[in-house]
């Protein structure tokens, strides 16, 4: 077993792996945990896109709340700039 030192600390490369081992130990066992909640993030925003289809059809993609306008304002504006500009 090896010894480093440095200003003062010493760490043998024994406890160096053993703390890894633990990390990696700790991560496998939380790992069920954040994919249950990257799941339930997911079903949400799932159901939450559902919603808008159903409520606004396809505009869903670029509805947003602080939008006032939709795509057929949107639409209606420009067929009157071009109306405007073949004048």
């Amino acid at each position: 077993m090896k010894e480093f030192s440095g200003g003062g600390i010493r760490i043998t490369k024994n406890k160096t792996r053993n703390r890894k081992t633990m990390n990696v130990i700790i991560r496998i066992i939380a790992s069920p945990f954040v994919f249950c909640i990257a799941m339930i993030s997911k079903t949400f925003n799932a159901f939450y896109i559902t919603y808008l289809f159903i409520r606004y059809g396809g505009e869903w993609l670029t509805y947003n709340k602080q939008d006032k306008t939709r795509i057929s304002s949107i639409y209606e504006e420009l067929v009157k700039q071009r109306e405007k500009n073949h004048d």
